[in-house]
Order: C-alpha cells, then sequence, then structure tokens
C-alpha cells in the first residue's frame, strides 16, 4: 500500500521536479571599457553560459564551463551586454533567473587635434575638435573649453570631428573632453589641447588696380578688445586659382596696416589673392580675392579722319603675344565732355586692329576722343584724349543743285540755319577741276553769309567733263565736302554707271546705263592715252545695256572706254577704266596627300602668273585657308594651317598678274587626327594597386575623334594585351597586378578612318600596398631616430621600395625623407628637444607613393647646452645685474633652461634661479661690486634635465669713472636694472677737465637740516671730482627708483634731491622736479657730495620760513637763494630798498622756492639788501630780509 501510494507521488509531482531552477546569483565583478567579468555560487557544477548584446536575440559567446567565473575581452564601449549561467543538469528555463545585464564604461577622447577652424565674424568663430573613435554613434561627450578665468561647457552626440560654435576670434582656447556612456557616467577628461581661433575677417577690401602693380586696402583690425583685434595681415597672390604657384607673399605684425603694394605683376594678367588677419598662432584667416592687371598702354593715338558724324582714330597694335604685352581688345571712345560723363564707345577684339571710328556724331561739336586697351576681365587702361571739332554738315548729292551752261556750272542748296550750332556752320566754298581733286587746278568760289543758296564758277571750257564738290565750313573754318559730283558742259547725252561685269581670259563685258544716243561703241587699248585699239565692239542699239570686247590676249591689262555715238560724232566716257584678263583653268586637279594639318593637291599647268589654292569647312567658302605660289610651271601646293580630323571643301585657280582667280573645285577630304599628348604626370587618384587611369589631351582633335588605347606589361605588346577604343580623352584598366609596369600605346582615327600612330606614351605602374604599421615605439636619442613598420601585402624585403619621411611640423614643411628597401629608417642630424612626425609609404616601380601611413611623433631628447668663452658670454653689466647667453647646442627654439647665479663656486647658496625659453637670460637685483658664477642646464619636453654646464662668472659694477671736459655736453650713467643714476654736465659748467667718478651709496648721514623736515629714502649716489674743479653753471644729478624702494608713506610728489654739506653735517635740499610718472627725481648743484632721495615736508604756516644762503653770493657753490620751509603755493615778492618789485616767486608741493639773483627781466640784481614778502595760501603774510653780495 505504502508502495503504491509512493508510486503515485512520483508520477503526479515528477513534471514539477523535473523544472526546478538553481539561483545562481550572478553578479558583475569587474567591468570597463573593453572587459566584463561575471561570477556565480559554486553550486552543482558545470554551468551553461552566454552572452549577449541584444538581450539573447543572437550570443556572442556560450558554452560549458567548469569554474564559477568567466570574462570577456575586446568588448564595445558603452554598450549594454546581458550575461547569464544555469545549472548544466537543468533545463533552459533557469537562465530567467540568473540573468543579468551590464554597461561597458564609454572610452575617454585619445588623440586630440584640430580639424578644421572658421571666423565669419568677431563672435562666431569655431573649432571642429577631431579624435580616435572609439566610442559607438550614440555616446555623448562634454567638452569643456576656457578662455581666461571663464570655463565653459557644452553636451553634444555624435561622432568626431565635435564642433564648437559662437566662440571670440582671435582668442586662444584650452579644450578638454568627456565620454559620459548611456547611465550618465564617465571614466574622466581627456587630455587638454590649446589653440586660438582665428582672428575675424577682414572688412571693407578692395584692390587699386594698375599695369604692374595693384594696392591692397582694408580695414584694420586694430581694436583693443582682443576678439575685434588681430596680430598682423597675410597677403599671397598668384596666378593659378589653385595657388599652386605665388607671385607674392607679404605678411606684417603691424595690425595698424590699411594697405600693401603688390609689385611687380604682369600686365594683363588675372591675380588670385588670398588676403587675410593673423591670430596668435600667425594663422590666417583668408578671403579669396581676384583682380586683372591693366594690359599695356596705347601708344601713337592720333586722329585718322573726322567728317560731320564719324571720326576715325588710330594707335600702334600690341603683340598678340605675350599675353603680359598684350590685351583683350580696344576700346575707342568719343565725348562732348574732357572729364567723359557720357560718352560713345566702339570696341573690337582683333589686337590687329589699328583704328575704330564712330558714326552719329553731332556735326560742328568740339568731341573728346581716348583709346584704352581692355584686359582679359574687360578693365580698361586709357590713353590721353584728343580734341578736335566735327565737320559741319554738309550736302549730299540729291541737295545740290547743278546748272551748266557752255561757259559756266552753278551749285544750288538751301542755306544752314543760324542754330542750333550743330546744324548750322560758318560758310560754303564750291570747287570744281578737270581732275578729281587729287592734281590740277582747281576753281572756287565762297561766301561766309549764312543766307547764301548758290554759288557759280564762270569761263570754263565748253564740251567738258568737271568734278565739282560743294563744301561748309565748321566753327574751325574747316571745310567739309559733299560728294563729288561730274558734269559736262554744253555736251549731248553720255552713257553713265558703266563697269566691267565679266571678264575671260579672252573677252571683257561692260554693262552701262543706256541714254538717248545713236549707238555705243567699246574700246580696249593697251595705251592709257588710246594711242591704238587693240579690240572694239560697236552697236547702234540705243537701248543696249552691254557690250563685249574680245581677240584679247589673256592675263594683258587693258584700258577701256565707253563712247556714246550721235550724228557721226563719239563722246567717250572712260569709265570702267583698266583691267586684267584672266588665265585658263588649271587641268586635272586632285588630291595628292592628306597629312595632319595639310593637304596636297596637284594639277596640269597653264599659261598664268601663279596658282591659288584654297581650303574651307563651308561649301560657299566664306571662310578660306589658302595657299599660293607665284611659279607658273608649278603643279603642285600645300595649304597648311588645317586642323586636324576635319573636312575640308578644296578648289585651285589660275592667278592673272593682278591675282585674280579662275578657280576649279577638287573632291573633299578629312585631314588626319592628330598625335594625342599624353597628359603627366599621373596622379594617385589615376592609380590603384589594380587599374590604371590613362589620360590625354585631344592636341586640336574634334570631339567625334576615335582613339585606340592599348596596354602590356611588355614593352613589345607580345603577351597580354589591354585594349580600350573609346572617343574620350581617357581610358581606364581594372584586373592589373599591383606593383607593375604597364607600357602603352595609343592610336587615333579620322572621319574617314584613317589611322595615325600608333604614339608611345609613358610606361606606369600600379601601385604598391600600403605599408602597416607596427606599434612598436620608435628609438630616440638626442639627434637620431629609428622607427619600422610591416610590409602589409607587399612582398617581404627587398622587393618594395619604401619612402619613410618625418617632420617637425606635422609635414606642412621641413620634410626629410629617406628611402629604403628594408623595414625600418634611421634618421640622423636631427635637432635636440624636437617633436618629430612619422610616416612611411611604398613607392611602386614608377616612384609614385601608396598612401601614407602615419606612424604617430616623438621627441628627440634634450642636449646640455654650450658655455661661450666669459668675453662673450657675459654683457649688458649693471649695478644690480647683468646678462648671460650660451650656446643652445643644437636643442629647438622650444628648449627651457634652468639658470643659476651664486656667490659661491659650489652654488651654495643660490642668489638666483629661474627657467628661460632663449638662450639668454638677465639677472636683476643682485648685489654690487660682487663675484657671481654661473651655470645652466636643459629641460627638455619629456621633463628631463641634462647635466649642469659652467657659464663661468662676472662681476656686477661697483662705479662708474668718466673724464670731463669743459666745452662739451656730457652725460654720465650709473645703470641699474630699473634705471640709470645719471649725471648731466652742460658746456662749460667746470673750469678744467676732470675725472667725475659715481658710486652707490649705502650709509647717509642723519637727516638733518635746517632747510626744513627731511625724511631719508636711503636711495642716493656719491659723486667726487678730481682735481676739484669751480662750477660756472649747474648741474644735474637723476636718481631713479621702484616703488618698493620708497617708504611706506611718503608723498612721492614731495620727493626732493638733497645734498650732505660736508662742513656743516646737514642735508641742503636742490632744486628738484620729481617725475613720478617715470619713478625719478632730479636736482641741480653747484658742487659734488653725497645725494640723496628725501622727502621734503612744506610747513604748516610761515612760522618757520628760512632763507639760505642769507647773504646769497650768485655762481657761488651754494647755487641759489633758497625759501623752504613754507607752505605749499605760498607767493613770494623781493623788493630792492626803492620799494619797486624786481621778482614774484611760488612755493611747490614740497614748500620751497628758489631765486637766481635776476629781476623778471633777466638781468642781474645788484648787491644790497632786499625785502622779501610771503603771502601764505590762508592770506596771512610775514616779511624777511635777504642780501645779494657780487
Amino acid at each position: 500500500m505504502n508502495m503504491a501510494r509512493l508510486l503515485l507521488a512520483v508520477f503526479i509531482f515528477w513534471p514539477i521536479l523535473a523544472e526546478a531552477q538553481t539561483n545562481l546569483n550572478v553578479n558583475t565583478v569587474h567591468m570597463s571599457s573593453s572587459s566584463l567579468a561575471f561570477s556565480w555560487n559554486n553550486i552543482s557544477s558545470p554551468w551553461d553560459i552566454g552572452l549577449s548584446s541584444n538581450n539573447f536575440s543572437s550570443q556572442i559567446f556560450q558554452g560549458t564551463l567548469a569554474s564559477n567565473s568567466t570574462s570577456y575581452t575586446s568588448l564595445i564601449p558603452n554598450t549594454t551586454y546581458w550575461f547569464r549561467a544555469k545549472v548544466s543538469a537543468e533545463p533552459a528555463g533557469s537562465f530567467a533567473i540568473n540573468t543579468v545585464s551590464t554597461l561597458t564604461y564609454a572610452v575617454i577622447p585619445q588623440g586630440l587635434s584640430f580639424s578644421y577652424k572658421a571666423a565669419e565674424s568677431y563672435d562666431s568663430a569655431e573649432l571642429r575638435t577631431a579624435f580616435t573613435l572609439e566610442n559607438p554613434p550614440y555616446t555623448k561627450y562634454q567638452i569643456e573649453y576656457s578662455s581666461d578665468a571663464a570655463i565653459n561647457n557644452i553636451l553634444v552626440v555624435g561622432v568626431p570631428p565635435l564642433t564648437l560654435p559662437s566662440l571670440l576670434a582671435n582668442t586662444t582656447y584650452t579644450i578638454r573632453i568627456k565620454s559620459v556612456d548611456s547611465a550618465e557616467r564617465s571614466l574622466g577628461f581627456s587630455t587638454s589641447i590649446t589653440t586660438s581661433t582665428l582672428s575675424a575677417p577682414l572688412s571693407g577690401v578692395y584692390f587699386s588696380v594698375f599695369e604692374t602693380s595693384s594696392t591692397a586696402n582694408w580695414t584694420p583690425l586694430n581694436s583693443p578688445q582682443r576678439e575685434l583685434s588681430c596680430e598682423g595681415y597675410k597677403i599671397i597672390v598668384s596666378t593659378n586659382a589653385d595657388f599652386r604657384d605665388s607671385v607674392y607673399t607679404w605678411s606684417s605684425s603691424d595690425n595698424n596696416n590699411s594697405s600693401n603694394d603688390i609689385t611687380p605683376l604682369q600686365r594683363n594678367t588675372t591675380h588670385y589673392v588670398k588676403l587675410g588677419s593673423l591670430n596668435w598662432n600667425s594663422e590666417a584667416n583668408f578671403s579669396l580675392r581676384a583682380f586683372t592687371t591693366l594690359s599695356a598702354g596705347l601708344s601713337g593715338f592720333s586722329l585718322l579722319s573726322i567728317s560731320s558724324g564719324s571720326a576715325s582714330l588710330s594707335w600702334t597694335a600690341l603683340p598678340a603675344s605675350p599675353p603680359s604685352s598684350s590685351a583683350d581688345g580696344y576700346v575707342l571712345e568719343a565725348s562732348t565732355s574732357s572729364n567723359f560723363t557720357s560718352k560713345y564707345s566702339s570696341y573690337t577684339y582683333s589686337l590687329n586692329a589699328v583704328n575704330l571710328s564712330f558714326s552719329s556724331l553731332d556735326p560742328n561739336t568740339t568731341y573728346y576722343f581716348r583709346a584704352a586697351s581692355i584686359n582679359q576681365a574687360g578693365n580698361k587702361n586709357y590713353t590721353a584724349y584728343i580734341e578736335t571739332v566735327t565737320y559741319s554738315m554738309t550736302y549730299g548729292e540729291n541737295d545740290i543743285g547743278v546748272i551748266a551752261t557752255t561757259k559756266s556750272v552753278t551749285l544750288t542748296f538751301s542755306n544752314l540755319p543760324a542754330s542750333p550750332e550743330s546744324l548750322s556752320g560758318r560758310g560754303y566754298r564750291m570747287e570744281l577741276s578737270t581732275l578729281p581733286f587729287t592734281t590740277g587746278i582747281i576753281l572756287s568760289s565762297e561766301s561766309y553769309v549764312l543766307e547764301t543758296n548758290s554759288l557759280t564758277i564762270d569761263n570754263l571750257k565748253g564740251n567738258t567733263s568737271y568734278y565739282i564738290r560743294l563744301g561748309v565750313y565748321n566753327r574751325n573754318l574747316t571745310l567739309n565736302y559733299s560728294p563729288i559730283l561730274n558734269t559736262l558742259t554744253l555736251t549731248p547725252p553720255a552713257v553713265s554707271s558703266a563697269h566691267i561685269s565679266t571678264k575671260t581670259f579672252n573677252s571683257v563685258t561692260v554693262t552701262y546705263m543706256p541714254g538717248n544716243t545713236d549707238g555705243y561703241v567699246l574700246e580696249a587699248s593697251l595705251s592709257e592715252f588710246f594711242n591704238s585699239i587693240a579690240a572694239s565692239s560697236v552697236t547702234t542699239l540705243s537701248s543696249l545695256s552691254t557690250l563685249t570686247v574680245s581677240g584679247l590676249s589673256l592675263n594683258t591689262s587693258y584700258y577701256f572706254r565707253l563712247g556714246s555715238l550721235f550724228q557721226g560724232a563719239t563722246v567717250y566716257n572712260y569709265q570702267p577704266g583698266a583691267a586684267y584678263t584672266l588665265t585658263p583653268v588649271v587641268t586635272a586637279p586632285a588630291i595628292n596627300s592628306v597629312f595632319i594639318s595639310s593637304i596636297a593637291l596637284n594639277w596640269g599647268s597653264v599659261s598664268c602668273s601663279g596658282y591659288l589654292a584654297e581650303a574651307s569647312t563651308d561649301s560657299a567658302f566664306l571662310t578660306v585657308i589658302s595657299s599660293s605660289t607665284g611659279n607658273s610651271a608649278a603643279t603642285y601646293i600645300t595649304v597648311t594651317g588645317l586642323s586636324p580630323n576635319t573636312s575640308y571643301y578644296l578648289r585651285v585657280g589660275s592667278l592673272n598678274q593682278i591675282g585674280e582667280r579662275n578657280f576649279l573645285s577638287v573632291p573633299t577630304t578629312s585631314t588626319l587626327a592628330n598625335f594625342p599628348i599624353q597628359t603627366l604626370p599621373f596622379t594617385t587618384a589615376e592609380l590603384s594597386t589594380g587599374s590604371i587611369k590613362i589620360r590625354w589631351s585631344a592636341n586640336s582633335n574634334p570631339g567625334d575623334t576615335l582613339y585606340l588605347v592599348r596596354i602590356s606589361s611588355y614593352s613589345n605588346f607580345t603577351n597580354t594585351v589591354f585594349s580600350s577604343s573609346t572617343k574620350n580623352n581617357f581610358a581606364s584598366f581594372a584586373d592589373l597586378q599591383p606593383n607593375t609596369t604597364f607600357f602603352q600605346e595609343i592610336s587615333a582615327y579620322n572621319r574617314l578612318g584613317r589611322i595615325t600612330g600608333p604614339v608611345e606614351f609613358s610606361s606606369v605602374a600600379t601601385l604598391a600596398y600600403d605599408p602597416s604599421p607596427l606599434g612598436s615605439p620608435p628609438a630616440v636619442y638626442q639627434s637620431s631616430l629609428t622607427f619600422s613598420w610591416a610590409n602589409g601585402l607587399n612582398p617581404p624585403p627587398p622587393n618594395t621600395l619604401y619612402l619613410a619621411e618625418i617632420s617637425s611640423t606635422n609635414f606642412s614643411d621641413s620634410i626629410i625623407s629617406s628611402r629604403t628597401y628594408n623595414l625600418f629608417s634611421t634618421f640622423y642630424g636631427l635637432i635636440s628637444d624636437t617633436s618629430y612626425y612619422m610616416r612611411v609609404s611604398a613607392l611602386n616601380q614608377s616612384d609614385i607613393p601608396s598612401n601614407y601611413v602615419t606612424l604617430g611623433s616623438s621627441i628627440t631628447y634634450s642636449k646640455p647646452p654650450l658655455a661661450f668663452v666669459p668675453a662673450l658670454a657675459f654683457y649688458d653689466p649693471k649695478l644690480d645685474g647683468f646678462s648671460v647667453t650660451w650656446d643652445s647646442n643644437g636643442n629647438s627654439s622650444d628648449t627651457i633652461y634652468e639658470i643659476q647665479a651664486s656667490t659661491s663656486s659650489s652654488f651654495s647658496p643660490l642668489a638666483s634661479s629661474s627657467c628661460a625659453n632663449q638662450n639668454y637670460y638677465s639677472f636683476y637685483s643682485l648685489n654690487f661690486n660682487t663675484e657671481y658664477f654661473l651655470r645652466a642646464r636643459s629641460v627638455g619636453k619629456k621633463g628631463e634635465y641634462s647635466s649642469w654646464v659652467i657659464l663661468g662668472s662676472t662681476f656686477t659694477l661697483s662705479k662708474i669713472q668718466s673724464q670731463v671736459f669743459p666745452e662739451n655736453d656730457t652725460l654720465i650713467s650709473l645703470p641699474y636694472s630699473y634705471g640709470d643714476i645719471q649725471l648731466r654736465i652742460p658746456p662749460n659748467a667746470i673750469g678744467s677737465a676732470t675725472k667725475i667718478t659715481a658710486e652707490p651709496e649705502v650709509s647717509f648721514p642723519a637727516p638733518a637740516s635746517n632747510a626744513g623736515k627731511l625724511r631719508a629714502t636711503g636711495i642716493g649716489v656719491k659723486l667726487k671730482a678730481y682735481p676739484p674743479t669751480i662750477f660756472d653753471k649747474p648741474v644735474t644729478v637723476t636718481i631713479p627708483y621702484r616703488l618698493s624702494d620708497i617708504p611706506p608713506g611718503y608723498d612721492r610728489r614731495k620727493l626732493i634731491v638733497a645734498t650732505y654739506g660736508e662742513d656743516s653735517g646737514l642735508w641742503v635740499p636742490l632744486s628738484s622736479v620729481s617725475d613720478i610718472t617715470n619713478n625719478k627725481v632730479s636736482g641741480q648743484t653747484f658742487h659734488f657730495s653725497i645725494f640723496q632721495i628725501m622727502e621734503l615736508t612744506p610747513g604748516e604756516n610761515l612760522s618757520a620760513a628760512k632763507i639760505y644762503p642769507n647773504p646769497y653770493k650768485p655762481n657761488s657753490a651754494g647755487g641759489r637763494m633758497n625759501f623752504t620751509n613754507l607752505p605749499p603755493g605760498t607767493k613770494i615778492k623781493i623788493f630792492p630798498a626803492s620799494g619797486d618789485l624786481i621778482r614774484k616767486l611760488k612755493t611747490g608741493a614740497d614748500g620751497m622756492a628758489q631765486w637766481d639773483g635776476n629781476n623778471e627781466s633777466g638781468n642781474k640784481a645788484a648787491s644790497g639788501v632786499y625785502i622779501v614778502h610771503m603771502t601764505a595760501p590762508d592770506g596771512k603774510t610775514k616779511i624777511m630780509k635777504a642780501a645779494v653780495e657780487r
């Protein structure tokens, strides 16, 4: 019974027991940005585990472990991972209670750099910060940036580079970044980097442009505000838009500049300009501009012709090349104002043109003309103007009536109006001649009365042909003639408008206007005077309008005349003049040969004076290219200057003696295609490890030219030939072997399928593979560096040539290169304590590099400095210091030096210690007349120290001695670091040549004085003269001080120079000036002693007033009479016994005034007793006596 129950219980509860789950208490025991570790309770080993980044939609890892912990590395930062574990014997459902999720940290940004800078205004500068991307794109970054004391933060999400907007221009910013993961955690900030934003862009930019120079102008950025200022300017000028070559570069650190002259420049050349302001880092915020210099000026500008409504002016044409001596065209301008406020313009773009004309000008008007050459940009370079007056309005043929009689000819016309002046004139003139006014006698009749409407010339011959013209005077009395008219006196009607209409090699046909005659005769003669008639043709048909004379000789000059017949008489009209007969056409013209730019034709010769062959791209031969010969026996000619692969119509003509042609056509053909020209050099964009893109110029071939390109790794093209047929100017080939040289050839086909070529192009190799970085650090020393790399996919050494390079400027310049077949390279002779950037590329068989692989940077170690000899090491000695210099020993200019000074050669104790970022240093605040020992050592950028180098020893100054001559103006200086104690001795102030000694004084007698209340400062100098001398003028003693040297509570406005009287043991104030701006006090003295800066306290009232010396002996050692111990602003009046005022004085802030013994007019006061009247600012008065002894 019990067994049955047990079996029943097992049957009922078995499914529940089968689903039993063990809680292993899974925990995360370690997390970082790339690794996680987990552990769980050590229950029922082994365990099934799994790791997933998507809650087990898929798994990164799964397996079975016998230990109760595991870890994972190389994980993605800032990513949630799920880990699960269960007892292996339990079903999969056990994972549900043993699953945990954990977020890896975000990686701290590494390798911060600035990838972009911009500044559109003073408050909208921008920086973009780049760094190595290791976090997912959804990671947040907190950017902390600071300028001066202000610290700002922004939070951004994204991938580098990250942008910092709205910064101040020309401002130094320090930036650091920290990554913030999805749980708002961070491992901290990156290292800081510092840079300066670009300065604000320039405004007010414009250029004044001339032929060979240009002036750039801008508004200077020189505000006291840093963001509204800049550190200078830079200009780069190039004739290439990509600035690959510069023709002018200028920079300045003076931000007050507002212009710069750019010279010399080429004429008629477009110049591209980068103009920008410089920031603290000397980086330019360029704006791009362009201007075109003026073309060469015109010479020989002159008036060619003038009429009533037109003018033509000429100049000397400019050459077609070079562009700097040429132009793009010319312009002629006309105006009725010399400043050309309104004007007419006429243009031509033919450089061969030497004149231009105007029509539609106003008659009888003053005009100003000027011409200009036009540069590539359409700008004009003007000549000086020419002033002239147009002719008055003249008459046309239809405006003049001609009345002929047997002995006279009368012209009738409408008289001109009196106004406006442009429609008026100053008179009329009629001229008549039997010749067309070239030679012979000219008869005339004129009138200066505007109301005149006819002019007559009498006493003419009858039955005579006359040429007539009517002229009108303008305001300059220059005539403007009408067209020349013809008339016959008392003659029957004659033919008119006769002209040659047709010519052959043996006949000429003349066409004319028939008239009322009995017929016509056409005669040909070899003589201009028709001494004999070669041939003639006669008709009695008065309506016939053409006559042909035949039987003429070919290629012969004949004179022709046409006569009117009436009643047996002939009246000749000597039109149409002279003409040549033509020559026969050539026989059997044909194409002889065709080339790229020429076609040769041949024919059977005929009797002629030469041949002309013409080629044209249009069947009407509107534009032609021709070639001619004067050899009548020639049967062959070549037309050159043709375009390649172009269809041409052709014809050949025989020439008569004046070059008239008799053409016969030749079948059309096409010139050959030109040889294409390879475009070199190859760029990396046209090459890869498995492809080549070949480019060429069409070399004047039209766009429908067909090219066949073939390449092969064999120079004889015997194996593995790749080919491409194209009408483009390039061909691409793929699936090639890396770092393999391929030979190239190209053929061109014209429109008729005829081939030109093949042409061999320069061979080129496909690129080698990029080398790979090793990750191992370089070997670095003081002046050398070795770094390595891996060959990547390239074959192992020595099969590939590598180009290794280093640079101290991150390859902006100063690049040092090394070529090697090894996988390492060593560079020697480097600058110590300098950062060098490293990179490497693989060179293919054509010496073209692969992509550069950057290998980081490293810093060379610093060297100890080198000492100079003491004579060169120490300079600028002073009482309290000196300057010292040393040799940098090849260290960079950024190397820091620690420099120490000591009064002991063991350098214990130290008198001074400091650091310098240059190879010199100045010491101050040292003891005078003391020997100091100096040593220095370098401190490298890595923080390493070199050994100490002894620089030697030197002494501070103890005193100055100087020989002084009476006739010289002498300045003796005793130098301190904060200023010089100076003694100025004017000419003729001392009586004889004297040696002056100046030395510092450190021990002063007590400040006792009868002149008032003096307080000592302990700042002074001792002056001695040998031999002793007499002073004829006062000398000036100037003593500088530091603010820290003045005792607290002293009023610097009351500072004076006092001299110590050895005999009296008292201090005497001198006439002094306290320069509180430059921290110095000057006083005048008549003898040498100890001098000290002291504070002189003025009296509170007049009760303690003092006068000294009294009596006063002018020019004595006492110098001047002193009035002391008075309130500031006390007025002093000096009277002699007569009671007349001779001098007025006023005390200064020190309550002191001085009298030199002269009256108000500068004349010496006489010896005697004087009354001194003193009035204090409070109105109280006091009277004292003073004596003068001369």
